[in-house]
């Protein structure tokens, strides 16, 4: 109650344009903190998309690597498709002198 007697106090001895001037400063720096509070928000909202973005890639790097583990280890399981990419191209000749004299 005393707090609010004193800044009662205090604005009744401020003359308009004290009280004006007040006013707009405290305008401006909450209109700051808006601003600020945007940019943390932005900031961490790109943060957080790097980190989903980083943890889907990790995922699918491990499937791989467990595809290929599993491919090594059980190398005759028809279960199992090939990997494009990792099977040597089997309908294909290697090119040499020999293939390109024929």
């Amino acid at each position: 109650m005393l707090i609010i007697s004193l800044i009662l106090h205090h604005l009744v001895d401020m003359s308009n344009q004290e009280l004006i001037d007040t006013g707009r400063k405290q305008m401006d720096e909450t209109d700051q903190a808006i601003e600020r509070s945007k940019m943390v928000n932005r900031s961490q909202l790109t943060v957080a998309t790097d980190k989903c973005i980083m943890f889907f890639l990790f995922l699918i790097v491990c499937g791989v690597i467990a595809i290929i583990i599993v491919k090594i280890v059980h190398p005759n399981n028809k279960n199992i498709r090939d990997i494009p990419g990792l099977a040597p191209p089997a309908g294909r000749k290697l090119l040499s002198l020999e293939a390109l004299g024929n």
